[in-house]
């Protein structure tokens, strides 16, 4: 797949030198033969953005990607999304506990339990939340792609000084925003994997030593859809969620070749917002 890629490629870019072709071959042999890690992730996505640098972004994308990197820079947006992260994730736990009341309630018909309280998995997921995140914002390597929170793409501003300038100052507007939202993502979602596997235990019947062993159990080997269930309440808890309004959003931005993101330079969170 990566060798057809590779073909596509070299007909879209004509000047891809013979030396440039062995490179990326040689690079996706290396990488196919590594082990499904971290290390893998990150090595793929450097080699893509390698690929991604050989083709000319057009002045116009460029002039939008300053100009909407210009939108997010200073102290006031990054408090704004620091403090919408924080408020948003007080809401969602204090609307817990009614959450609960009426569930306990109607549990009574249904016999099947859907929330419980819980605090645990804040503290963990918050520190692995930090750790993430000075990785992204030091690398921009992110396993859940945060960048499209803010309709983030990558930009080839060229090799000269003042492009390179260009270059790290959009990237790195988009980095510090998405690094303040990692800390929540994940803090968010293991307590989400913590929650699901508290009600299960509630639903099977148990208490003390017995519920607490199969909470453990779970979230050491946490089922495909509990993962699914806790990433969607992590994305969220840090609006980063799909909705349909995102996606008429998007369509708007699309328009001319692009145009559309002057009227709608982001769409996905205030979407998610609303």
């Amino acid at each position: 797949k990566g060798v057809k890629g590779l073909s596509r490629l070299k007909k879209k870019i004509p000047e891809l030198t013979g030396e440039q072709v062995k490179n990326i071959e040689t690079e996706m042999k290396v990488i196919q033969a590594m082990p499904d890690n971290v290390e893998k992730a990150m090595r793929h996505q450097k080699l893509q953005n390698y690929i991604s640098d050989l083709v000319p972004t057009p002045l116009f994308k460029k002039i939008i990607a300053i100009w909407k990197a210009g939108l997010l820079t200073g102290l006031k947006t990054s408090g704004l999304n620091i403090f919408a992260n924080v408020s948003h994730f007080g809401t969602e736990t204090l609307s817990k506990l009614p959450a609960t009341v009426v569930d306990k309630v109607a549990s009574l018909i249904t016999s099947k339990r859907t929330i419980a309280i819980t605090f645990k998995g804040i503290k963990e997921g918050g520190k692995e939340g930090l750790k993430k995140g000075r990785r992204y914002l030091r690398t921009g390597f992110d396993e859940r792609n945060i960048g499209t929170k803010l309709d983030y793409k990558r930009i080839n501003f060229g090799k000269g000084k003042i492009a390179q300038a260009l270059q790290t100052y959009t990237d790195s507007v988009f980095r510090i925003m998405g690094t303040e939202d990692q800390p929540f993502y994940y803090a968010a979602k293991l307590r989400s994997l913590y929650e699901q596997a508290k009600v299960t235990a509630i639903n099977k019947g148990l208490k003390g030593s017995e519920a607490q062993k199969l909470i453990d159990d779970i979230m050491k080997n946490p089922t495909e859809e509990m993962v699914k269930y806790a990433s969607i309440d992590a994305e969220t808890m840090v609006f980063q969620n799909r909705t349909a309004l995102g996606e008429a959003a998007k369509k708007i931005q699309q328009i001319g070749g692009g145009a559309g993101e002057i009227v709608v330079p982001f769409g996905r969170t205030p979407s998610a917002v609303i």
